[in-house]
C-alpha cells in the first residue's frame, strides 16, 4: 500500500514539538509580563513612599524656628503627618485586594469630622489629600510657619505630584489584568499537551520508565511556569508571593513618627577642634553603627568575616564574643593553617568551639577557639558570635 510507518510517526513528532515549542514560547512570554508588572508594582509603591516622605522631610525641615510660632508650627507638622498618612494609605487601598483591618494609619485626632466624612465619603481620596496637603503649605507660608522662597518650596510641589503620578501609574496593573484570551489560549494548550504528550510517549518510547519521566518533566514545567506567571501577575493580594502591603504602610507610619521626633528635627551639636583636619575611618562594629535594614534579622544574619587567609560567616545574636575573658581581658579566635581552596567545607557551631574548656580543635585543623585569649592570632578584638565554615 505504500505507507511508510517510520516516516509517519517521523511527521507527528515534527508537528508535536513544534506545537510543544509554540506552547513554550507563549509561556515564556506571558511569565516575563507577570515578572515585569510585579517588579514595576514594588518600584512604583516605593517611589511613592520615597517621595511622599521627602516631601514630609522637607516641610518639616523648612518649618520657623521662631518661638512666636511655635505652637502653629507643632500644629502644622502634625496635620501634615496625619494627611500623607492617609494619603499614602489611600493610594495603597486603590491598587491592594489587602483587608482594611491589616492597614493601620495615624489617627484622626484633631482633625475636623466633618472633613473626614466627606474623605470617607469621597471616591477620589488621594486627589483630595494631595490638595489638602498642597492648601496646607500654602497657609503655612502665608502665616510665616514656613518662611523659606517660593522657588527653594517648588520642591515639595514637584515631590507631591511625582508621587500621586505614580501611585496613579500603578493603578494601571491592578486594574488591568493580563488579557483572559491570551491565558485562556495557553490553559487549552496546556490541557491538550498533557493529554497527547502521555500517549505519543507511550506509543513511541521503548522504556516505559523514561517515558513515564519524560512526560511528566515536560507537562509539569509548562504548568509550574504557567502557574507562577498567574501568581505574579497580580502582586496587591495576600497570598505568599505577593507584596507585603501592610508593611509597606506600617513603613510609612514608622519613618512619619521618626521625622516628628524633637532630636530628628534639630542637627547635633559638634565640636569642632584642631586635630580634626585630619579625617579618620572607624569600624562600624566598635562604634555600633550597625546596619538597621530589615533583611538583617534573615537573609542578611550570617556575615562573612576573614581572619588571615581563613574566611568565616559571623553571626549576630550570641554572647561569646560580647563577654571578656578573665584572664586577657577579651575572647579571640585563633587560626591553625590556612584551609585549602580545593577543600570541602562543614558547619562547626559556637557550642562545638566552647566544648572541652579552653582551646578546641575542630576539621582537622583548621580552627582553634582560645577561650582565655592566648592563641595569637589575628582579629582578637573582633566581636559578635562566631560561627564558621571550617575544613575537614
Amino acid at each position: 500500500l505504500g505507507f511508510d510507518a517510520s516516516s509517519h510517526v517521523k511527521e507527528v513528532n515534527q508537528i508535536w514539538a513544534s506545537f510543544t515549542f509554540v506552547l513554550g514560547v507563549l509561556i515564556v512570554f506571558r511569565t516575563n509580563q507577570a515578572y515585569s508588572r510585579y517588579w514595576e508594582g514594588a518600584t512604583l509603591l516605593l517611589q511613592v513612599r520615597a517621595e511622599w516622605l521627602n516631601a514630609t522631610s522637607s516641610l518639616i525641615a523648612f518649618c520657623t524656628s521662631e518661638d512666636s510660632l511655635r505652637d502653629e508650627k507643632v500644629r502644622f507638622q502634625h496635620q501634615l503627618v496625619r494627611l500623607m498618612s492617609m494619603l499614602y494609605c489611600a493610594a495603597l487601598q486603590n491598587v491592594a485586594l489587602v483587608l482594611d483591618e491589616q492597614m493601620e494609619l495615624i489617627d484622626f485626632e484633631g482633625l475636623d469630622p466633618g472633613s473626614i466624612k466627606y474623605l470617607k465619603e469621597c471616591g477620589e481620596r488621594c486627589d483630595v489629600l494631595c490638595h489638602w496637603i498642597r492648601r496646607l503649605v500654602v497657609e503655612g507660608m502665608a502665616t510665616g510657619v514656613i518662611p523659606v522662597p517660593p522657588p527653594i518650596l517648588t520642591r515639595v510641589f514637584q515631590e507631591l505630584s511625582r508621587g500621586i503620578v505614580n501611585a496613579k501609574d500603578v493603578q494601571k496593573i491592578a486594574e488591568f489584568p493580563f488579557p483572559f484570551a491570551y491565558s485562556q489560549m495557553i490553559v487549552v494548550m496546556l490541557v491538550v499537551q498533557s493529554c497527547v504528550t502521555p500517549m505519543l510517549g507511550a506509543v513511541q518510547g521503548s522504556n516505559p520508565v523514561l517515558a513515564f519521566i519524560v512526560t511528566f518533566v515536560s507537562v509539569f514545567v509548562l504548568w509550574c511556569m504557567n502557574y507562577v506567571a498567574a501568581e505574579l501577575e497580580q502582586p496587591f493580594g495576600e497570598d505568599f508571593n505577593d507584596l507585603p502591603i501592610p508593611k509597606m504602610m506600617a513603613g510609612m507610619n514608622e519613618r512619619l513618627e521618626v521625622l516628628m521626633q524633637e532630636q530628628a528635627q534639630r542637627p547635633p551639636f559638634f565640636e569642632f577642634h584642631a586635630g580634626m583636619h585630619q579625617l579618620r575611618l572607624v569600624n562600624c562594629k566598635e562604634e555600633g553603627y550597625t546596619s538597621t535594614k530589615p533583611f538583617v534579622e534573615g537573609f542578611g544574619k550570617m556575615r562573612s568575616f576573614s581572619f588571615g587567609s581563613n574566611r568565616f560567616l559571623a553571626s549576630e545574636g550570641s554572647s561569646a564574643f560580647d563577654e571578656p575573658s578573665a584572664t586577657s581581658g577579651k575572647v579571640s579566635p585563633r587560626l591553625l593553617p590556612p584551609v585549602s581552596p580545593s577543600s570541602t567545607s562543614k558547619r562547626c557551631s559556637l557550642q562545638q568551639l566552647e566544648e572541652g574548656g579552653g582551646s578546641r580543635e575542630l576539621g582537622g585543623g583548621a580552627l582553634v577557639f582560645d577561650a582565655d585569649g592566648g592563641g595569637g592570632g589575628g582579629g582578637g578584638g573582633n566581636r559578635g558570635a562566631f560561627v564558621g565554615w571550617i575544613s575537614d
